[in-house]
């Protein structure tokens, strides 16, 4: 069971939901239209680029007000996901980090215990392979 609040408080049910576990990714559909999509950047990030994050570590958000972090691109680990010196922890996950033209170079999935400044996401290229592989779903054909 799920639900998902938007950025004025409502929750809204999820219908249904798809997910994968590599990538670790998932997408959920409601009814409704909540905003304008953002767009996957066409352009790597590169080491030291400037990057932000709308999330709610730790579960903390209110109506109209989400926390916005920004930190700095820091490399890959060895699977190919992107590490980010953004704030990270329970809540986290799922939040989409975007460049300075606000379009996405990853969504994080991970944090590091005991530090809770590095967030670690999918890349680029494992977000529009998810988004293709759902896209039926995602048009409410599924």
């Amino acid at each position: 069971v799920a639900i998902a609040v938007d950025s004025a408080g409502v929750t809204h049910d999820v219908e249904k939901s798809k997910y994968s576990s590599d990538p670790d990714l998932c997408v959920m559909r409601s009814s409704g239209t909540w905003g304008v999509p953002l767009k996957i950047s066409k352009d790597h990030v590169e080491y030291g680029d400037r990057v932000l994050v709308m999330a709610a570590p730790n579960g903390i958000f209110a109506k109209n007000m989400v926390p916005l972090f920004d930190g700095m691109y820091s490399g890959n680990v060895s699977n190919g996901d992107g590490v980010y010196t953004l704030p990270a922890m329970a809540g986290s996950s799922g939040s989409a980090v975007l460049n300075e033209e606000l379009e996405v170079v990853s969504v994080i999935h991970s944090a590091t215990k005991g530090f809770q400044h590095i967030a670690i996401g999918s890349n680029t290229q494992k977000i529009s392979a998810f988004i293709k592989s759902v896209e039926s779903f995602i048009n409410g054909q599924d």
